[in-house]
Order: structure tokens, then C-alpha cells, then sequence
């Protein structure tokens, strides 16, 4: 069953640094378009979503189950994975569906990364030469990028470096560079200067988004505005930083202790995911929930937490290398988990959020969206 409704959401919202040319977006305004919706019978937990042109995945994390499905809803294929032993999968919190349609698979607890072919067995093992330091992850964020023959995924661990110490970021670079072919990997790309995470001040550990397109890596962190652009080839320095200079982005500010984090005062801001499309990126982040406002609400207590996204806006930002910066484009509360940005003339998907709605379904509904530019 599809829902036929068409929605219209136009927000309009200038950033006021109009001096500065990455943040302009005169005449470079969008709107977002629901076309339309399909439901998928699968009713659990979802841990990791990737679309391509032809298909959706999601891997259930209660289950450990993987299901593909078309864009009618129909599921594809499903398949239930053993945690342990030959042929195991488990803890995915990202995937991403390759040109042959085969999937690539990453559990940040284990040093394998599954490939799956077509009928979702596994295939082969990449095997990293050393164990992650990891100790969880954000579902539904892309921490790992296609280029060619490689990957980039950032693998904390190497040298011993721990991403929840202060110094990782100035010791360590931030992405482990797998090879398919030959099963090699490097580390590469070093964090800017401009990073307050090479300050001699504590902040909140961040997690990390990638994105790759037009022989171009997009890197950022988490809790930071900016995004970091690469050269593959490069194993250090970034070809620039693009500050995509959202209107609120709640953060924790800077210590001398030795630990920060915003648990139980306050929600904080987040790259959610990066889209790298032809001539730019798509960022995708969360403003966060500041003290006032988190406290009063009571939205640490678990039976708030489905009230949050009334407090806490998601936002699509574009960026076009000719262009800069768009407006900020403001996602319903309903929707959460935007997959499958590949091009902005193509139609993308984000996941019901029935939790907010207090609708217990059987099914899964996802969103069928576009970017709509304004005349």
C-alpha cells in the first residue's frame, strides 16, 4: 500500500554570514518533496540502511537479520546471520550495496568486514591486521566510503590509538585506506589545524562521517561544522575545509578536564551523515537540544525520548562548489535515517520514526523524497 500524499516543506533560513562566500545561498534555495511512501514487512530495530537505484537493505540489529526489498515494498531477500562460527555477521551498524549489488557489510566490533553476494551469503572476509578499539557506533552513519578499488573507513585502533583519549586526533590519522583486490591497508588523512580536536582542550569524543564522489573523500566529525575534503591519493593533508555554519549546533564547550560529555544535560548537535554528489556534498546533521530546554522537558527520562525531535531539528544542507551553501532544509519530526543521496535531481528515502507518531506498525515505512530547487 502507498501513500500518495505529496508534502510540501519550504524552509527558508539565512545563516547571517553573509560576508562569507561558502555560507551564501541566494538563488541556491531548496524545498524537500514527499512523493511518495512504501512499507516493508519487517518490524524491528534497524541498525543500517543503504538504497541504490534499484534496491533498498536494512539490517535488523535485534535479529541479525539483513532484508533487501524493491521499491513497492516487496521484499527481495532476507536472511538471519549466526553471530559466531562460518558465515557469521553480526553487530552492522553500516552497509553499503556496491555496483554488482553485491553488499558491503561493517560490524565495529569485529575485525571482518562480510561481503555478501546476491543472494546475501557471505562471500569473503576482509580482515583487518588489527582489532578495533570501538566500542560502539551510530546507527544508520556511513563511516566507511567506496573509491575505486578502496575503502576508507575509519578504524580507530592502529598503533594502539584510542578515539575516546584526548590525543588521538593529534597522534593518529583518521581513516584506515582497505585495498579489495590485495587486502593492504594504510592509514591516511590527518586532521586540519582548524579541528578543535588538535586545541589543547578536552571536547566530547566524536564519531566520524565519510563520503566519496567526484575523486573527492568528505570527512567530519560529528561535532564539529566543519567538513574536511581529501584527495584519495593523499595520505595527510586536506585540500580544504568547507564550514557549513548551521544556525544552532549545540556542543559541549571545551575543558581542562580530562573527560566531557553532554550525557544526561543536554543533546548534542551531530553530522548524522554526509552525501557526496557531483560538484559538492550534502550534509545531514541534528541541532541538538540545549540544557534549558532538555532539563525542563524532562527528555532524559526514556518515556521522552520519543519527544525529543520536537525539540531537536534535522537538517539537509547542499553545497555546490559554483554555488556554496544552500538554505537549511528542515526535516519533518517524523523522519529519520535519510539514505541513498547520490545526485541532487534524484529522488532519496528516510525511515518512519513510528516511535514519534505512537504508532506501533508491523511494517516499515520509508519516504520516497526529492530535492526541489526554487525558481
Amino acid at each position: 500500500m502507498k501513500d500518495f500524499l505529496v508534502i510540501l516543506l519550504t524552509v527558508c533560513i539565512l545563516s547571517g554570514c553573509g560576508n562569507n562566500s561558502q555560507n551564501e545561498h541566494v538563488g541556491f534555495e531548496f524545498e524537500l518533496e514527499v512523493v511518495d511512501s512504501i512499507q516493508v514487512g519487517v518490524m524491528e530495530s534497524i541498525s543500517a540502511i543503504d538504497f541504490n537505484s534499484d534496491f533498498g537493505a536494512i539490517f535488523g540489529i535485534q535479529t541479525q537479520t539483513l532484508t533487501t526489498f524493491g521499491f513497492d515494498g516487496s521484499i527481495i531477500n532476507s536472511k538471519t546471520f549466526p553471530q559466531d562460527g562460518p558465515g557469521s555477521v553480526s553487530f552492522i551498524t553500516d552497509l553499503k550495496i556496491l555496483e554488482d549489488g553485491k553488499l558491503l557489510l561493517y560490524p565495529f566490533n569485529s575485525h571482518k568486514l562480510p561481503l555478501l553476494n546476491n543472494e546475501l551469503e557471505v562471500e569473503k572476509y576482509y580482515e583487518m591486521p588489527f582489532k578495533s578499539e570501538l566500542q560502539g557506533a551510530a546507527y544508520f552513519q556511513r563511516m566507511f566510503a567506496l573509491h575505486n578499488d578502496d575503502v576508507y573507513l575509519f578504524y580507530p585502533g592502529r598503533d594502539g590509538g584510542v578515539p575516546y583519549l584526548n590525543d588521538f586526533y593529534k597522534n593518529h590519522k583518521v581513516l584506515e585506506k582497505l585495498n579489495l583486490t590485495s587486502g593492504s591497508t594504510e592509514a591516511v588523512f590527518q586532521l586540519p589545524d582548524n579541528s578543535k580536536y588538535l586545541s589543547d582542550l578536552t571536547y566530547e569524543y566524536p564519531t566520524v562521517a565519510v563520503s566519496s564522489n567526484d575523486d573527492l573523500i568528505y570527512l567530519a566529525l560529528d561535532t564539529e561544522s566543519l567538513i574536511h575534503v581529501f584527495d584519495p591519493n593523499a595520505k595527510e593533508e586536506s585540500l580544504e575545509t568547507l564550514d557549513f555554519a548551521p544556525t544552532k549546533f549545540v556542543q559541549m564547550e571545551g575543558s581542562k578536564e580530562e573527560f566531557v560529555s553532554s550525557y544526561g544535560k543536554q543533546m548534542k548537535g551531530g553530522v548524522k551523515n554526509l552525501y557526496a554528489v557531483p560538484g559538492g556534498v550534502v550534509v545531514y546533521y541534528s541541532e541538538g537540544i540545549n540544557e534549558e530546554v532538555y532539563q525542563r522537558e524532562g527528555l532524559h527520562e526514556r518515556e521522552n525520548w520519543s519527544r525529543r525531535p520536537d525539540f531537536d531539528g534535522n537538517i539537509l544542507k547542499i553545497y555546490q562548489k559554483e554555488n556554496g551553501w544552500s538554505n537549511e532544509i528542515v526535516l519533518p519530526p517524523h523522519m529519520r535515517a535519510v539514505s541513498g543521496i547520490s545526485d541532487l535531481f534524484e529522488d532519496f528515502w528516510a525511515m518512519r520514526y513510528d516511535d514519534y507518531l505512537g504508532e506501533e506498525q508491523d511494517y516499515l515505512t520509508f519516504y520516497r523524497l526529492k530535492l526541489k530547487q526554487k525558481q
